[in-house]
Order: structure tokens, then C-alpha cells, then sequence
């Protein structure tokens, strides 16, 4: 690809997310309207999440003007504060379905989980890039290795902080898609091997006990492996008879209101079988190759990074994967391949927590793309492309 055409792909990507999400918005507003029994057109929906998306913009453009230095020296306090709120949501937050991930700030809830997610891979980007700078230094004095044994130190201990939070809010989902992106994360690293397993291993130990301890997900497991587990499940059970409804083609844009509002959640969790009911299996695919495309580009930028900048690879593996795993975990909930989580899809689920924390998620793609654009245009210019691929 030339200098430009990826970044201005990941632009088109970008626009096409926001456009299909705020359309998808408009269908679930009209729906939501119906199913308050409301005769005319509820509007407010669609205004709080294009509020919600210009809050995103905003700090996407901040993100966008902001150096690799600058970025990589806000990172920590970032992760800071993010702990800071959790550790408030945790103690003083609003419990919903036995999970505290709710706080409320002059009347708006936030999900912290959301921005913390994203706080934590830019702040375990920036400290694997550290390490890595370190090891591939020709000489290794004392000092050095006691700077690499610092930052592990960091980086496990901002681990724990983060996983504690998350198991005071019973926030497992969050939980779940954080261990698997980390473990993407370390695989790339030069971090021994050895380390990370019996981390990451007390990771999944640590899940599971409190998957264990937590009686409300033990009874999502117990039906999900059980023999009536479509029957006994009203969610699932619904969310099967809308995709079947959907067909091929769906049902069209407004016209399955009446049956669509059995379902709960509809605008949440359950928004990709919302998706099928109303545009059928060829929308379901076509929304999909959206997701393939942004992974293909992804691919890309973390090739071309791997080389000369570690940081933006280990930023463009975590945010890609920031929304692939909770794209791929919500349609195998909808699809009864996985217990149900309370999981959201990523821009087009209404709720602006979720849209914000994935328009900066974005946002470090496009910084990434940018900064490619950046560095072929100079060794263009130079005629100098030793390091790039």
C-alpha cells in the first residue's frame, strides 16, 4: 500500500463503523418508542448517542494530535485515575444484576470498565515497549536488569490492581476479553516465556475461583451446559426465534417492531440477533466484513511496527483485538455458543460508555496508521527504507 491509502482505508472504516452504528440507532430508537407504547417518534436515544460520539471525537482529534512521547508519558496517570474511579465504582457504585460496574456523575452513568480496559492496554503497551527497547540493547549492565525487573514489577502489580477492581464488580466479562488480549499482547513480547505463564496462569485461576464463588454465573453455566438449555434460558430461546424470523434477507428496517420487542436487551446484548431479524443473514455478513477488513488493515500496521516500534505494534494488537474478542463473544452468545456475559457490541450496541471506549480504541488505530504514513513518506523522501517492510 502506497504512503496514504491505509490511513485514509482506516478513516473510511471508521466512518462506515459510526454510520452503521448511528443508523442501527435510529431502527432501535423507533422500537424502543414502540415498545414504550408510544405512538410518535422517540428521539432521545439517537440524541444521547450522537452526544456520546461527539465526546468520542473530540478526544479521538486530541489523541490523533498528540506525539508517541506525549502519549506514552500520559499513559500512567491515565491508568491511575481509571483505577481510582474503579476503586470508588467498586465500594460506592451502583449494583445492577449483582455486578457494581455502575457509577453516576451529575445524573450521567459511566461504566468505568469500558475506558479502563483501554486505559490498561495503552499503559501494558507502553511498558512492554520499555522492556523490549532494554533487551535489545547490545550490553547488559546491572542497572539494566534491575530496570527490566522494575517494569515487570509494574506490570504485574497494575495486573493485580486491575483484576481485583474487576472482581469487586463482578465484571468477568471484562475480565475474560483482558486475559485474552494480554496473553496476545505477551506472546509478541521478549518478556521470558516463563514469567507470563505462571502469571497468566494465576490470572485463569484466579477467574475461575471467582467464577466459583459467584452463584449468579455458576447458574448461567449450569444452564448453559444443561440439556434444556434453550428452553429453560428466555434470552437465548428468544434470540434464536428472531434470527430464525430474520431468514436471508430479514424482515427490513422497522418491520418486525411488534415481535422484536419480546426480546430483552435488544439494544445491548442482544443487538446482533436485533441485527439478523431486521437485515437477515446478508446484513449479518456484510457487518462482519466490516470486522475482517479492520482486521486485515490491523495485520498490516502490526507487521509493518513489529520491526522499528514496538509500542504502536503492541498498541495496534490491543485495540484490534479490543474489538475483535468482544464482536466474537457477543455473536457467540446470540448464537448460544457461550454463556450469556452482558457483553456489547462494539459501536453499534446503544449506550454511550461503550460507543466513547470504542471510538478511542479507534483512535489509536488511526494514530498508528498515521504515524506509518509518517515514517514512509520521510524514507521516501530520504530514500532510505532499512527496517521497513
Amino acid at each position: 500500500m502506497t504512503t496514504s491509502t491505509l490511513y485514509v482505508r482506516f478513516k473510511a472504516l471508521f466512518v462506515v463503523l459510526l454510520c452503521i452504528g448511528f443508523a442501527l440507532t435510529f431502527s432501535l430508537s423507533h422500537a424502543m418508542s414502540f415498545l414504550q407504547g408510544s405512538d410518535s417518534f422517540n428521539f432521545l436515544l439517537l440524541y444521547k448517542q450522537l452526544i456520546a460520539g461527539g465526546i468520542g471525537y473530540v478526544m479521538l482529534m486530541c489523541i490523533l494530535r498528540m506525539r508517541e512521547k506525549t502519549l506514552r508519558s500520559v499513559a500512567f496517570l491515565v491508568f491511575v485515575c481509571t483505577m481510582l474511579i474503579m476503586c470508588y465504582g467498586s465500594l460506592f457504585g451502583v449494583s445492577i444484576n449483582g455486578a457494581r460496574r455502575w457509577i453516576y456523575i451529575f445524573g450521567v452513568s459511566l461504566q468505568i470498565g469500558e475506558f479502563a480496559r483501554v486505559s490498561l492496554l495503552l499503559y501494558i503497551a507502553h511498558i512492554m515497549a520499555q522492556y523490549d527497547e532494554i533487551h535489545a540493547r547490545a550490553e547488559y549492565k546491572l542497572p539494566q536488569h534491575l530496570l527490566m525487573g522494575k517494569l515487570l514489577m509494574r506490570l504485574f502489580l497494575s495486573l493485580f490492581l486491575f483484576v481485583f477492581f474487576l472482581y469487586l464488580q463482578r465484571d468477568f466479562s471484562t475480565l475474560l476479553i483482558t486475559v485474552i488480549i494480554l496473553s496476545a499482547l505477551a506472546s509478541a513480547s521478549s518478556i521470558p516465556k516463563r514469567k507470563l505463564v505462571l502469571w497468566f496462569a494465576l490470572l485463569l485461576v484466579i477467574f475461575f475461583v471467582a467464577i466459583l464463588l459467584d452463584q449468579n454465573r455458576l447458574e448461567r453455566i449450569a444452564n448453559f451446559f444443561s440439556q434444556e438449555n434453550y428452553s429453560t434460558q428466555y434470552q437465548l430461546s428468544q434470540a434464536f426465534e428472531k434470527i430464525a424470523e430474520g431468514g436471508f434477507l430479514g424482515k427490513g428496517i422497522g418491520n418486525g417492531m411488534v415481535s422484536i420487542t419480546s426480546l430483552p436487551y435488544f439494544n445491548h446484548d442482544f443487538v446482533f440477533a436485533y441485527i439478523v431479524h431486521e437485515y437477515g443473514l446478508v446484513g449479518a455478513v456484510l457487518l462482519l466484513s466490516v470486522f475482517v477488513v479492520l482486521a486485515r488493515f490491523c495485520l498490516v500496521l502490526t507487521k509493518f511496527f513489529y520491526k522499528i516500534n514496538r509500542f504502536y505494534c503492541y498498541v495496534v494488537i490491543g485495540s484490534a483485538l479490543n474489538f475483535l474478542v468482544p464482536v466474537s463473544i457477543h455473536i457467540m452468545v446470540n448464537t448460544g455458543l457461550w454463556p450469556t456475559a452482558g457483553l456489547v457490541f462494539p459501536f453499534l450496541s446503544t449506550g454511550g460508555n461503550s460507543l466513547i471506549a470504542s471510538m478511542l480504541s479507534f483512535a489509536f488505530l488511526l494514530k498508528a496508521a498515521k504515524e506509518r504514513q509518517t515514517i514512509m513518506a520521510k524514507a521516501f523522501e530520504v530514500g532510505d527504507f532499512d527496517g521497513i517492510n
